[in-house]
């Protein structure tokens, strides 16, 4: 039995968590923040570098989603198949771990950009992919290339000979290893199915009946559908790491109860941020929702900032990029406050950053005396400020308005 433990600190705005994070080389304390911050980047940006995720281009071919690697090891360096299974092993473990922190995540309501394809949503929520509409979400020039294959007949009379026949069943090989993926090599049932087909294009080739001419259609379509399939399903090994590495975290039993949707909205939330959503899970301290430098700040986000910047913008408030898709999913709220007494932020505003507390969800807001200024330093503080080591610095007797 696998027990999962959990908890939280005093300072943690009730984070539930599974251990404390210290960042080599940054003094940051970890009050939810930095927790939050290495799920971003152990679930989204470090399995791009292991090679656990290969890319996959979407339908509408704007958005980059990632399929399960699927590709065997090539490097040179391993001599023999004990080292490249080796390798093969040392993957599917991180696949592994990669699902217990991404079942920890949802645990505690942690919101991760990791953009998978339908082949890997689908599957874990019980639904197959078998379709050409599933295969043209996930890899659309495949799938045309595959719909031209499915069109593509031997005339059935004398004219036909063994080099076209030849020279057909090589596109059907070709399509077949596509299938297979970089790295892999036709199995000995690929080799079975490509002979019987090839052989009941040689048997029907002469014959002029309609009805030889109909089977063999349904023979090449049904080696298609084959094909299509082995796409769908070549990183099966690697799924059922990663679904192990969920079971040991959260109760997979329960995940068909989702579609494959909302699955994904529950583990990453929703892909642009809601601004309105935001406002209203906002609590404003030492000042209003209708002083003129807030409604400043609003319209920043709103109008001024592009789909990432404000993806950005909410990582850099809160150590994560996305938000919940309602406000009951809020760990806390969004809390806009005044410079502290003490700041220099309070008499000259316009040349400052505003203050964040990632921890807590924490901003100080300079009252910025115009909308130009609030854009420029809302974008700057976002762009420029990457670490959370703003509390040593202050330690050391200096000021910074970086986020912590």
């Amino acid at each position: 039995m696998n027990i999962f433990y959990f908890c939280t600190d005093v300072g943690d705005s009730g984070q539930e968590r599974s251990f404390y994070v210290k960042f080599v080389g940054e003094g940051v304390s970890d009050h939810g923040g930095p927790y939050r911050a290495c799920f971003q980047k152990a679930c989204s940006e470090e399995p791009k570098l292991l090679g656990l995720f290969s890319k996959s281009i979407a339908e509408n071919k704007k958005s980059s989603l990632c399929e399960l690697s699927y590709t065997k090891n090539t490097d040179t360096s391993f001599e023999n198949n004990n080292s490249s299974l080796q390798y093969e092993t040392a993957q599917l473990s991180k696949l592994r771990f990669l699902g217990n922190l991404i079942g920890t995540a949802v645990r505690h309501r942690i919101q991760i950009p990791i953009q998978l394809a339908m082949n890997v949503w689908s599957p874990l929520v019980g639904q197959s992919l078998q379709t050409s509409s599933a295969l043209f979400k996930i890899d659309p020039d495949y799938e045309k290339s595959l719909q031209k294959l499915e069109q593509l007949e031997l005339e059935t009379n004398h004219t036909v000979t063994t080099e076209t026949i030849e020279a057909t069943m090589d596109q059907y090989e070709d399509a077949m290893l596509a299938a297979r993926g970089i790295g892999n090599s036709l199995t000995a049932n690929d080799i079975l199915l490509l002979n019987d087909l090839k052989n009941y294009f040689l048997t029907t080739a002469s014959k002029e009946s309609k009805d030889s001419k109909d089977f063999q259609k349904r023979k090449h379509i049904y080696f298609i559908e084959n094909v299509r399939k082995i796409r769908l399903q070549r990183s099966t090994v690697q799924f059922d790491s990663l679904l192990n590495g969920l079971g040991d975290v959260l109760p997979i039993e329960l995940l068909p109860l989702f579609t494959p949707h909302e699955l994904e909205l529950l583990v990453c939330g929703p892909n642009e941020i809601n601004i309105d959503l935001l406002k209203s899970c906002t609590e404003y301290k030492g000042v209003k929702e209708e002083d003129e430098h807030i409604q400043y700040f609003w319209n920043t986000l709103e109008h001024h900032m592009t789909k990432i910047e404000l993806s950005n913008f909410i990582k850099f408030v809160s150590a994560s990029s996305r938000l919940p898709s309602s406000a009951s999913d809020f760990l806390m709220p969004f809390k806009i406050e005044k410079p502290e007494s003490n700041s220099n932020m309070l008499t000259n505003p316009d040349s400052y950053l505003p203050k964040v507390y990632t921890c807590f969800f924490q901003m100080y807001l300079p009252k910025y005396t115009n909308q130009k200024s609030c854009n420029e330093k809302i974008k700057q503080a976002v762009r420029e400020c990457t670490t959370m080591d703003a509390d040593v610095i202050e330690r050391n007797g200096l000021e910074s308005y970086g986020d912590e």
